[in-house]
């Protein structure tokens, strides 16, 4: 029904704003709050980034913006 047309069309909005392509293999992964360590969902990939910086995760990111 309509109802349902209506939520998908907000879940697009929200993956827009929520995803970035992974640092390493570009595949979008979605972040869905809680800190900014992010592991990329492809498999095969699994590559562990920060979410700030779209690079590598370090105890840098660790430190300086584990929750934003």
């Amino acid at each position: 029904g309509s109802a349902e047309a209506r939520w998908d069309e907000a879940s697009n909005v929200t993956i827009k704003v929520s995803t970035k392509p992974c640092p390493k293999c570009r595949t979008p992964t979605e972040r869905d709050g809680g800190c900014m360590h992010m592991v990329c969902t492809r498999a095969g990939c699994g590559f562990e980034w920060c979410w700030v910086c779209q690079t590598e995760w370090t105890r840098d990111c660790m430190g300086a913006h584990w929750f934003g």
